[in-house]
């Protein structure tokens, strides 16, 4: 590993020099940024996902939709579709994209958008749909807008204080880069979180606040059903994970705790769900032995299953969805008192 490590090292210094130079143009104005008369949030990372964003930007969208009209805008990452679509009752995974569809689900009383050009969809967004405030979602890398707020999220297990530049370490962009951020946000904490330990190596810069965050799932939903059931009625029960998300460790480990045993099925970040994966895994879940018990995916991956083309697959298999919510540790009114701020 070291050795590979060392291979790959050149790789890293030359992709860091890429960095600093593009901040370098920006920072002195050889690049153009633009801001906006009304509030603009982006949340994102350093790193190649795994921290959480989507429900965390779920409950930063329903915060300040207590007291603005507000719109989450996002690329909309391996979608089918092309330029500024505004999210509806009409709109499919595929159109928006996963995350985008899965916020649009969650959030119904809020506006949600893609478009890979984010001062265009901002401006839309701003000026033909009545939004007060926009969030951009995964926007920390992108420059061409200066927001009112930058909250940077970093895993609990993984600290962008402690990783390296792809493809020696996970991240995807220079650490001076948390210098810009208002709010760091530790995500994905354990309720035993050193807080102060924590602190003392992020080091924040005086203008800057740190708050502690932990995943809570709440309860598990049939697929394609409203019938729920508690976590608690699968403990001691043997299952199969299926999941296409970033780093989904936190999620096998949760599910180790709770049950007798967790047989994981893994697809890359945003896999697209075609009908050889059903049959992959259903043949897997008839053959095993001992026999299992259920499939669990996330809500990600629900959205995904749900096309009539894969849930005909599945229908008949014991599917559930594990619903995934953030909650502060610590703190977290004080997180709403300062978001208000820009609302």
């Amino acid at each position: 590993m070291k050795l590979l490590r060392n291979v790959l090292l050149p790789f890293t210094w030359i992709y860091g020099a890429v960095l600093q130079l593009r901040h370098f143009l920006y920072n002195k104005g050889f690049l153009s940024s633009r801001g906006f008369n009304k509030p603009v949030i982006a949340i994102g990372n350093l790193t190649l996902g795994g921290t959480g964003k989507t429900p965390f930007t779920i409950l930063v969208a329903g915060l300040l939709s207590k007291h603005a009209k507000v719109a989450i805008l996002s690329r909309g990452y391996r979608r089918i579709s092309r330029g500024f679509l505004l999210g509806s009752e009409k709109s499919d995974v595929n159109q928006l994209g996963d995350e985008p569809f899965l916020m649009l689900r969650a959030l119904p009383h809020c506006k949600v958008a893609v478009d890979a050009n984010r001062v265009r969809g901002t401006q839309l967004l701003f000026d033909e749909h009545g939004s007060d405030i926009v969030v951009l979602d995964d926007a920390l890398q992108h420059r061409k807008i200066r927001p009112k707020l930058n909250i940077l999220l970093t895993d609990y297990k993984r600290l962008y204080v402690d990783d390296k530049l792809i493809p020696t370490g996970y991240l995807r962009d220079v650490k001076s880069r948390a210098a810009e951020a208002d709010f760091i946000v530790v995500t994905k904490c354990p309720k035993e979180t050193d807080f102060n330990a924590i602190q003392r190596k992020i080091n924040p810069l005086p203008h800057q606040k740190v708050f502690f965050c932990g995943l809570t799932y709440k309860h598990l939903r049939k697929l394609g059903h409203s019938e729920t059931r508690t976590l608690e009625s699968i403990q001691n029960e043997s299952v199969l994970l299926a999941s296409g998300i970033a780093r989904p460790d936190y999620l096998v480990d949760y599910l180790n705790k709770k049950c007798s045993a967790v047989y994981p099925v893994l697809f890359p970040d945003h896999h697209g769900y075609g009908r050889g994966d059903m049959d992959r895994i259903t043949k897997l879940f008839d053959n095993f032995d001992p026999p299992l018990k259920h499939i669990i995916i996330t809500e990600k991956d629900a959205v995904k299953w749900e096309q009539p083309f894969l849930i005909e697959k599945i229908e008949r298999y014991p599917v559930w969805v594990m619903d995934v919510s953030v909650h502060f540790l610590k703190d977290g009114e004080i997180f709403e008192r300062e978001l208000k701020k820009y609302a």
